[in-house]
């Protein structure tokens, strides 16, 4: 009887130890991502600053980086430190809004998911509490997002919730 249940406890720890996956394995392939959702971090959210129109820009060096940092931070005084960025793992995405005329609250990142040469960046936009003081001003979001490396041929969907 101890036999049995020791060898059931092997039997199950071998088990499992077959089916575990390597998770510290690079998710990439010639040096681009391959997976479905990607690790982010939101470098910067600003209300003003932006285009004014609804432009997604990828970038995947520094030198443009650093051009769109200070262009987007011009205003800002004293301007923000540009951030490292290991261009070789990571790429950069910047979004612009479109103009709205009324304070928002800031659009937060839900996921970024990539499928099929398209990356999907999922935004949570909160509702205005017009109980609340609002903003009636011209505002030109923007948003400086890290994400794991993509190609340069990306398409990208914006998809807003506001939960």
């Amino acid at each position: 009887m101890n036999k049995t249940i020791f060898f059931s406890i092997i039997a199950v720890v071998f088990l499992l130890s077959c089916n575990k996956q390597n998770l510290s394995a690079t998710p990439y392939k010639n040096n681009y991502m391959v997976k479905d959702t990607l690790n982010f971090k939101v470098l910067k959210y600003s209300s003003h600053g932006g285009a004014g129109e609804e432009k997604i820009e990828l970038i995947n060096n520094q030198d443009e980086f650093s051009i769109l940092w200070a262009n987007r931070n011009s205003t800002v005084s004293p301007q923000p430190e540009l951030p490292t960025i290991d261009f070789n793992e990571k790429s950069v995405i910047l979004i612009d809004f479109n103009r709205s005329s009324h304070g928002v609250p800031p659009k937060k990142v839900k996921n970024v998911i990539y499928k099929n040469d398209t990356c999907t960046i999922n935004l949570i936009v909160p509702p205005v509490d017009f109980s609340q003081p609002v903003t009636m001003a011209i505002v030109n979001e923007y948003m400086f997002i890290v994400i794991d490396k993509l190609k340069k041929k990306t398409n990208f969907d914006l998809k807003f919730t506001n939960s």
